[in-house]
């Protein structure tokens, strides 16, 4: 526990404008990079890839409010905010592009189980694994979940409580009560 503490003193130093609670948990640190005026609030736990190939990317000016959890090959660009108690990860990559704002209770999820694999338990069975790409300048409101494999594109709007697979065209909003693309 020293040595982590010892490790944001280190960061603090070298980047006086981040803002890192006490209270963040950052697992495998050598795997993730942090842009400067970063604040990450407090009860994040950001759980880096063991493979050194893989680096966690936490961009500048991006906000990450309290109980998000980050797991994986996660790419998080310049001026993004990710809301209270939000899951971004899994097994595949997760690349949010800049100025886009996540709203609260969002999951962003990049694997799944194999369900067409008639092997039961499902805990058993293979993985799905699918990248994700959210673009610029997208607002997804709250409680909505991103499934494997979707591509979010620019300027799209993601109306609280949708539920995306596949790909949204830019300059697109999704509602659910809609349930469709609305190109605009």
């Amino acid at each position: 526990m020293r040595r982590l503490f010892d490790f944001w003193r280190k960061i603090i130093v070298i980047r006086k404008q981040n803002y890192i609670h006490k209270t963040v948990i950052i697992n495998n640190i050598s795997q993730i990079e942090i842009g400067i005026c970063t604040k990450i609030m407090e009860y994040v736990i950001i759980n880096c890839n063991n493979n050194k190939n893989i680096i966690t990317r936490i961009g500048n000016n991006v906000i990450i409010k309290p109980k998000v959890y980050i797991s994986g090959d996660v790419t998080i660009s310049d001026y993004c905010g990710i809301g209270h108690n939000c899951w971004i990860g899994g097994k595949g990559e997760v690349f949010i592009d800049s100025n886009t704002l996540i709203g609260m209770n969002t999951l962003i999820i990049s694997d799944n189980h194999d369900y067409k694999n008639p092997s039961f338990p499902f805990y058993n069975s293979d993985y799905i694994i699918k990248n994700i790409r959210i673009g610029k300048n997208v607002w997804i409101g709250g409680n909505c979940t991103i499934l494997p494999g979707s591509t979010i594109g620019d300027n799209c709007v993601i109306g609280a409580g949708s539920i995306v697979k596949g790909k949204i065209p830019s300059n697109s909003s999704v509602y659910p009560e809609l349930s469709k693309i609305n190109i605009n």
